[in-house]
């Protein structure tokens, strides 16, 4: 809960964004990661109801990179723009995994058991 809202804070502020911007990715950062949390602890159907709203959240997150984040990259110097553009498409990808890994889980379908989903989570949170 703390440590992705300050990724996507420091991928906001190296391309110069206001303390709104930086504020509104954190924030709908943390309600990703809050809600995804929470949805795992309650039962159906109030978790699937969280799980989506976090979606909708992470969704806002990867708007907010491509909208709002891009053109301040894209008036930045080029190899600040191509780092920006790295660790976008980093953030993007290996977190578009969690969602999945969520429906997976106890909490969602149960197709995995609770140490595959730990041990799964643990991987991805170590590569990203």
């Amino acid at each position: 809960l703390l440590t992705t809202p300050i990724h996507v804070a420091v991928i906001a502020l190296l391309v110069g964004a206001s303390t709104r911007l930086v504020g509104r990715i954190a924030a709908l950062q943390a309600l990703t990661v809050a809600a995804g949390f929470v949805g795992a602890l309650l039962a159906a159907p109030l978790n699937w109801a969280l799980y989506l709203f976090g979606c909708a959240c992470f969704a806002g997150v990867v708007y907010t990179f491509y909208a709002d984040l891009a053109p301040l990259a894209a008036d930045c110097p080029d190899a600040t723009e191509s780092l920006f553009r790295k660790l976008r498409s980093f953030v993007v990808v290996l977190w578009l995994v969690y969602p999945a890994i969520w429906v997976l889980a106890p909490p969602g379908l149960g197709v995995m058991d609770a140490e595959t989903t730990a041990l799964v989570v643990s991987y991805i949170d170590i590569v990203s």
